[in-house]
């Protein structure tokens, strides 16, 4: 009798667990090697500071003392428009891109306007709905629907509280590293305690050890937090999982945004390098998408830094991406292209990449995305983000 983890945990799901608890357990599985990883970046990243537009003339005039030159030591020029916010200290993202593991998606947002409110973006964001309430789970979870073959084995989300974006009845797993075993969770030990009598089952309880320092890693350092997560799901990834999904904040830089968005930047090369190191071989089937509630504004503001605003930046990453590519369409900063003249104008909705990279790497349905995943949006792109 041949015995996968897979089977192995199904079947403890189905024999040892009563309905109240297998109700609220959900994993998810997808079909062949392809792995996504959906990193949430909160705070709300100011775009226009990590991807600079130094070729546009009317950047500097908005950001007199936020906008480098093409010779700044902080800016790595990519072509002859963007620039690359990369101090030497804080080079990853730098690298992945000479590597051809990075693009950029400029000027999108979600479907939301004017609220200025984190809770209510990311709501929206994570929801994947049009307004603030209008769904009440996460687009990840329905995700599921649109992906051929996919069951809910093997999804996990990991945040110290459980993220919206994987919730649902089901809803997807949560974890946070170094947490005690909960209801949505299956201890290895616990499974080969349960079979210890059962050689086969036993067998399969062994070979599931890849796991047996998942999640043992405790959150000492808060300036670790990204790197601790992204080693956990590259530990999730390499043992049949195929979604994973977590979050990176610290991007809300009304204040001395110079230094301010140092620390956040850093964090996410080296998760993004962690996750690289961590998948080994299976990087290049994997790609990595990076998105934030809202962008900023184009002005900046009194104290250097800059205040909430609309259009933003999402950030690929990945062996399977296409990458040293800037995605969407450039609306220009003068004040006739600024949304409300004072935000830069959303060209495309953020979901549409979202369902257009699902559809191109594991095969989702592009009708199922756009009425059920996303109700009522149409993707209509034509990009090839692998």
């Amino acid at each position: 009798m041949q015995l996968s983890r897979r089977t192995l945990i199904k079947a403890a799901l189905c024999s040892t667990l009563p309905v109240s608890l297998l109700s609220n357990i959900s994993f998810a599985s997808t079909p062949g090697t392809k792995r996504i990883v959906v990193i949430m970046l909160r705070g709300a990243m100011d775009g226009l500071h990590l991807l600079q537009p130094y070729g546009d003339k009317a950047f500097r005039k908005l950001r007199p003392k936020l906008a480098l030159s093409s010779d700044h030591n902080d800016l790595v020029v990519l072509d002859d428009f963007y620039g690359l916010y990369s101090p030497p200290k804080a080079r990853d993202l730098n690298s992945l891109w000479q590597a051809g593991e990075l693009s950029f998606i400029q000027s999108v947002s979600t479907p939301y306007r004017d609220g200025r409110s984190h809770f209510d973006g990311q709501d929206i964001l994570e929801t994947g709905g049009r307004h603030t309430g209008e769904l009440r789970e996460g687009w990840l979870t329905r995700m599921i629907h649109a992906i051929p073959g996919a069951s809910l084995i093997d999804m996990m989300t990991l945040s110290q509280g459980s993220m919206l974006l994987g919730h649902g009845n089901p809803s997807i797993p949560n974890w946070w590293p170094g947490s005690i075993l909960d209801g949505s969770t299956i201890s290895i030990a616990q499974l080969q305690d349960l079979y210890k009598n059962d050689s086969a089952f036993r067998k399969a309880a062994k070979d599931i050890g890849g796991y047996k320092n998942f999640g043992t890693e405790r959150i000492t350092d808060e300036k670790n937090i990204s790197t601790i997560l992204a080693r956990t799901a590259s530990t999730v990834l390499k043992n049949e999982a195929s979604i994973a999904a977590f979050s990176i904040g610290g991007w809300d830089t009304h204040l001395n945004q110079i230094k301010s968005m140092y620390w956040p930047v850093k964090a996410l090369g080296k998760a993004l390098f962690e996750l690289k190191s961590g998948l080994g071989k299976h990087w290049t089937d994997t790609a990595v998408i990076c998105l934030t509630e809202f962008g900023r504004s184009v002005h900046e503001n009194g104290v250097g830094g800059t205040d909430h605003g609309t259009g933003g930046l999402a950030i690929l990453s990945g062996g399977a991406i296409a990458g040293q590519n800037v995605y969407g369409m450039w609306p220009g900063l003068e004040e006739g292209s600024l949304l409300n003249q004072r935000d830069l104008m959303p060209t495309e909705d953020i979901r549409a990449y979202i369902g257009l990279l699902f559809h191109q790497m594991m095969g989702a349905d592009i009708s199922t995305i756009e009425n059920m995943v996303f109700p009522g949006l149409s993707i209509g792109l034509k990009d090839n983000l692998i």
